[in-house]
């Protein structure tokens, strides 16, 4: 094995951690959403019992 063969496959382990980074990224930033929305809806059903 000659060096840019280590070099490439340096290359796609940093590139798979990467993915796999953004994919957990990913399914936090929709549970925040989730949850915010949920926040939100919540919020605007209290101000309307409110508003009645």
């Amino acid at each position: 094995m000659n060096n840019d063969d280590k070099e490439q496959l340096e290359y796609i382990r940093a590139w798979v951690q990467q993915k796999k980074q953004r994919e957990a990224h990913k399914q936090i930033a929709k549970r925040k959403i989730k949850y915010h929305f949920r926040m939100v809806f919540h919020w605007l059903i209290e101000l309307f019992k409110k508003g009645r």
